[in-house]
C-alpha cells in the first residue's frame, strides 16, 4: 500500500483515479493545483505524487522541481495528454521517475506504482 497525491486539474479524472486506487488498497487523495499539492506535502506524508504536467498557476514541471527541492525521496510520476518529448526529457531530468500519458488507464497508473514503488524499497 502506497500513499499517493495526485494533482490534477480536472476534477473528475483526479477523483476516479483515487477511487480506483483505493480500491487496489492505496490511500490517494487528489488536488486541483500545484501550490495546494505542496501545501497538502508540508502536512502529509506522501510515498508517490502524480503530477499533470500542464496545471493552472504553477506548472508541472515547476512543482516537480519544489517536490524535490522539499523532499527528494517522494516519487513522482508525471502525467499529460500533451507532453513533447523534450518535456518528457525535462521531467526525468528533473527527477521525475516515469511518465504517463493521458487518457489514463488504471492498469498502466498501477504498473507505473508498482514500478516505482519496487524502484525505491
Amino acid at each position: 500500500m502506497a500513499q499517493i497525491l495526485f494533482i490534477e486539474d480536472e476534477i473528475l479524472l483526479g477523483k476516479s483515479i483515487c477511487r480506483a486506487l483505493q480500491e487496489r488498497k492505496h490511500d490517494c487523495s487528489t488536488v486541483t493545483s500545484s501550490e495546494d499539492g505542496l501545501e497538502y506535502l508540508k502536512k502529509t506524508p506522501v510515498d508517490i505524487v502524480l503530477l499533470d504536467i500542464q496545471l493552472p498557476g504553477m506548472s508541472g514541471i515547476e512543482a516537480l522541481q519544489e517536490i524535490k527541492k522539499y523532499d527528494p525521496g517522494i516519487s513522482v510520476i508525471i502525467t499529460s495528454a500533451y507532453a513533447t518529448m523534450t518535456s518528457v526529457v525535462e521531467a526525468l531530468r528533473f527527477g521525475a521517475s516515469d511518465f504517463l500519458r493521458k487518457p489514463l488507464d488504471i492498469d498502466e497508473v498501477v504498473l507505473a506504482i508498482d514500478r516505482t514503488l519496487n524502484d525505491t524499497r
